[in-house]
């Protein structure tokens, strides 16, 4: 491995990890989960609900646990004008935006209805219709209906898509680079050959080819920038009648063709069921000719072989004999002159077949317009939504919800847009605290059991922290109560400076202990002696407000689920103990430090964060296990960006017999690593370096 392949794969977060890190910021604004998988398949997202069983030995209702969760899939390999990275912002885009797809979806699939009906009373193929068309037409008007709602469909899309793409560039702001190339790659593509529906000049407009649509199609695209989650239908409201327009020049050939088919089948003169007799009784016919005309070949084949034989002369006569009498069983009656009567039922037959393949092929020329509406570039650049009951936007949808939408003006949607933007902005930026993602597991229940607190040490670490109450700082300030003379000769040999004393009132300090709650740790009664150090410093802190105690214990499941139980008094001291039902039994190491770290940066003062564990780490994701190297630089990278937020931490490792287990502990924590056989044994590390570490912590 290169030095510089080394320095990346310690130093850098991979492609996959990155996107993951985003998604879990969404998660937290959305408060939602969101899956990530990269298959051959298009990008798309759907949504769903995900039911999780937070305690799997428990099959009481109030155990699960509904989240609102979106699947989204990253095509991989990537397609050549969509880079992965911006593929999955723009699907995470469908998440992160109140998305009124669903809604959109019976709205469009009501216009489809009504400008089916419309065209189909227009061409008259409504009432009156031949009986011997009425088949044909039924798959004519499922084409047709068909192809309008697609051409709904991916125009919606590309409106969507574009909505969405412009919201989030007012977020993050590297993004408007990212989608205007991709736009672009995918505009290159486009020549006049493809105008051939509304939904690409929608395109035409969105992918910067200006040139190949007009100024109502390029307004429209701009018109629904910035808008809320009903501002696609609004415009799509706007140019409507445009659509249509265009949908019915494109299909008026068709249309036609089948009208006058129509009319003309009702001028047969002979009645149908009639004409369809006599096709069957001259099938019937047809088939004993057929038959005759078979045999007599085969008779001929026979002969010929019987010729080229090497049969002597007179097995070749006898079997001419034989022969000739096969030769007169194929000969069948010769027909009657056909009446006239039968050759204008003849006529009438063909008029009806040709009539049948014509409004077949009508069917069929539209339907070659849906193959390609719904063709793999269309589909690619316009069609990844889906339609069906696992749309996004589905979640609080009625009858209400949806009518309020058709009356919904593109600048009622603006409004709404901006409030949106506007509240988002204050998630990210603001003071909004998020939550965790879906996939942690707050408050999980643990065995109970009352801890045995250690009179003694509770003594000694209180007197250690009084001190530190009673500890004065000072500093020179421009405002003091005395005057430093040095400073003073200093500030008039410069010219300028402070020179006063002033108090510096000291911040405080909290101490976050993390415990592993993973299975190992039942053993040999190691939970239960942390549960007694842990409860015996609460108790020492107790009557010392600048002082405060913080804990957690930790542990995930085989799917990857994170449960997590916070300790902030010293009656909450008795939930320190394994997960009920031991159903979180594996060491998220990484997660531990991330989770910990961020509980602290919204603390104020000086921080020590102790990590207490018996193991390396060890993760499930979906039931399979992630191997050790890559938990091991998971673990070393969220250890370095806990460092910005804790000065002073430290890894107590009560294993440290287990080679693999020391060896990962001190790849991720380094010079904070410290070991012992035994929590007996680390009891007496805190008791006798406590103090100094607690010191440690306020120089830093």
């Amino acid at each position: 491995m290169t030095k510089q392949s080394k320095l990346e794969k310690d130093f850098f977060l991979t492609d996959e990890e990155y996107y993951r890190k985003r998604a879990n910021l969404i998660e937290e604004l959305k408060q939602c989960a969101i899956d990530l998988n990269y298959t051959p398949n298009l990008n798309s997202v759907y949504e769903y609900e995900k039911e999780l069983r937070q305690n799997p030995t428990s099959l009481a209702p109030k155990n699960f646990k509904k989240v609102h969760s979106y699947s989204i899939n990253i095509q991989n390999p990537v397609d050549e004008n969509i880079p992965k990275k911006t593929a999955v912002y723009h699907e995470l885009s469908h998440v992160l935006w109140d998305s009124f797809v669903g809604g959109a979806i019976v709205i469009l699939r009501d216009w489809a209805d009504l400008t089916t009906s419309r065209l189909l009373t227009k061409y008259g193929m409504v009432n009156n219709i031949p009986v011997h068309l009425a088949p044909n037409l039924e798959a004519l008007k499922q084409s047709l209906h068909s192809f309008v709602k697609e051409v709904y469909m991916n125009c919606f899309n590309s409106l969507e898509d574009q909505r969405i793409e412009s919201l989030t560039q007012n977020v993050w702001l590297a993004t408007r680079g990212m989608f205007n190339v991709a736009t672009t790659n995918c505009g290159k593509q486009m020549t006049k050959d493809n105008m051939r529906t509304p939904a690409d000049h929608i395109l035409a407009a969105r992918f910067h080819r200006p040139e190949l649509t007009t100024k109502e199609w390029r307004d429209a695209v701009h018109r629904v920038e910035g808008t809320g989650m009903t501002g696609a239908i609004a415009v799509m409201s706007e140019v409507k009648e445009l659509i249509d327009k265009h949908i019915e020049d494109n299909l008026k050939q068709q249309l036609k063709n089948a009208q006058d088919n129509i009319k003309r089948g009702g001028c047969i003169p002979t009645p149908v069921n009639i004409v369809n007799q006599y096709i069957e009784k001259q099938t019937g016919t047809n088939s004993v000719k057929g038959q005759a005309k078979e045999y007599s070949l085969r008779v001929k084949r026979y002969e010929e072989a019987i010729k080229q034989s090497n049969r002597s002369p007179e097995e070749k006569k006898e079997m001419a004999v034989k022969i000739e009498k096969y030769k007169k069983y194929a000969v069948t009656k010769r027909t009657k002159p056909k009446t006239e009567g039968e050759k204008k039922i003849e006529e009438s037959a063909k008029a009806i077949e040709q009539q049948q393949t014509e409004v077949n092929k009508c069917a069929t020329n539209i339907g070659g317009s849906l193959a390609q509406e719904k063709s793999a570039r269309k589909a690619k650049i316009a069609g990844h939504v889906s339609d069906g009951s696992k749309s996004i936007g589905t979640s609080g949808l009625n009858k209400n919800s949806i009518a309020r939408a058709k009356k919904s003006t593109v600048e009622e949607a603006k409004q709404a847009g901006t409030k949106e933007l506007n509240r988002m902005l204050s998630k990210i930026y603001g003071q909004a605290i998020p939550t965790e993602p879906a996939y942690v597991i707050e408050g999980v229940n643990r065995e109970h059991r009352k801890p045995t607190i250690n009179q003694e040490v509770a003594r000694q670490l209180a007197r250690t922290f009084n001190k530190i109450q009673q500890t004065k700082r000072t500093a020179i300030t421009e405002h003091g109560t005395e005057v430093d003379i040095e400073a003073v000769l200093q500030a008039q040999a410069k010219g300028f400076g402070d020179y006063m004393i002033d108090d510096v009132k000291y911040r405080g300090l909290t101490i976050y202990i993390s415990v592993d709650g993973s299975g190992s740790m039942s053993y040999l009664g190691h939970m239960k002696n942390a549960q007694d150090l842990i409860a015996t410093m609460f108790k020492a802190v107790e009557r010392t407000p600048q002082v405060k105690m913080l804990a957690n214990v930790w542990s995930s499941d085989t799917q990857g689920q994170v449960g997590i139980t916070t300790i902030k008094t010293t009656e909450q001291c008795k939930s320190i103990g394994m997960s009920a039902g031991h159903s979180y039994m594996y060491t998220p190491t990484h997660e531990a430090i991330r989770y910990t770290a961020k509980q602290l940066s919204g603390v104020s003062g000086k921080k020590l964060m102790i990590l207490l564990t018996d193991g390396h780490p060890q993760y499930h994701m979906n039931g399979k296990s992630l191997d050790n190297e890559t938990l091991v630089q998971m673990a070393i990278r969220e250890q370095r960006k806990a460092q910005k937020i804790v000065h002073s931490m430290v890894c107590i490792n009560i294993n440290a017999g287990e080679p693999t287990a020391k060896s990962n502990l001190k790849r991720i924590f380094k010079k904070d690593y410290v070991e012992f056989n035994g929590m007996e044994r680390a009891k007496i590390f805190v008791m006798k370096n406590f103090k100094q570490a607690v010191y440690s912590a306020l120089r830093k």
